[in-house]
Parts: C-alpha cells; structure tokens; sequence
C-alpha cells in the first residue's frame, strides 16, 4: 500500500516542476512512528527528508526543501497554513490531516472524503493541471475517473508550486 501511495507521491512530486524534487520537509504532529516510516519509504528511493514537528511549522527555515508534505496526523492551524503558503514551495497534503490543513485556507479539498481520492480512483476536477500532464500525458478530462490502484483508500492531496492556489 506504501509503495502505491510512494508512486502517486512521485508523480505528483516531478509533475508539479521541471525541476527535480530531491530534498522535502515532512510536517509530522505527534505519531513519530508513522513520520519515520515515511521518511524511510521516501529516503529509500531518492528523496532527502527532514521530519519537522508540528509546533516548529512557522519558525522552521524551508528554504532548503524542494517540496513540503503535511502528514496525515497535521491539521495545521490558519496561521501555519498562511506562513507555509508563503514559503512559495510545493505543499503536499496527505490523508486527513492534510485535507483539513488545505480547508483552513478555505479551499475546497474536503478532509472527510468527498474530495480528491475516494476508493481507488481519483476524479479529475482541472485536465489542466501539471499532474495530469507530466511526467506522463494522461490524455484525461475532467470530471473523468482514472483507477490508480487495485485497493481501497483515501488520499489528499494539494499542490501549491508557484504559491499560485490550484484545486483539484
């Protein structure tokens, strides 16, 4: 299940830019456990991550990271949100947590399972966007289904490259 969701993280990491994403700040609030498991997966297949709690999230320096990713236990406040956003990085938001992180900003993701990721699909809100694009050419359109994997979960997601807000 962690390799599945380590491929869809991928894409979405070298979709979102041309530049190569090497070096992330993961956001983690009390499960260390699952932070470090993370950071594992991710370490193990050519990603640099720095575990970051929760309550450092807007005095952390970022300037170093490529992309930041909110862990599914972080539900970061309005004001974490705002200084990370204007940080100008990729954010990405998994599960819960981070669904809930992007609501604080008023964006319609929807932590409680309406949004991104339901099952093992995803439903295309903007063909538009870079994900759908590259590093592959989905050929998608939206409203459109596409099957990511065989089982069943919930995943969210957000990504915030230029500081530009893109929903999806």
């Amino acid at each position: 299940m962690k390799k599945l969701l380590l491929v869809f993280l991928a894409v979405m990491l070298f979709g979102m830019s041309s530049k190569a994403i090497s070096n992330a700040a993961f956001i983690y609030s009390t499960d260390l456990t699952d932070a470090n498991s993370f950071k594992t997966l991710l370490d193990a297949n050519g990603f640099a991550v720095t575990l970051i709690p929760i309550a450092n999230t807007e005095t952390a320096d970022f300037s170093g990271y490529d992309v930041i990713i909110i862990s599914n236990g972080s539900w970061l406040s309005l004001e974490q949100m705002n200084s990370l956003n204007s940080k100008n990085k990729p954010i990405v938001g998994l599960g819960t947590g981070g669904g809930k992180s992007f609501d604080r900003l008023s964006l319609v993701i929807g932590y409680n399972g309406t949004g991104i990721l339901n099952g093992n699909s995803i439903t295309v809100h903007d063909a538009s966007l870079t994900i759908f694009k590259a590093p592959f050419n989905l050929n998608t359109t939206n409203g459109a289904t596409i099957q990511l994997y065989t089982t069943s979960s919930n995943v969210y997601c957000k990504v915030n490259p230029t500081g530009s807000t893109e929903v999806f």
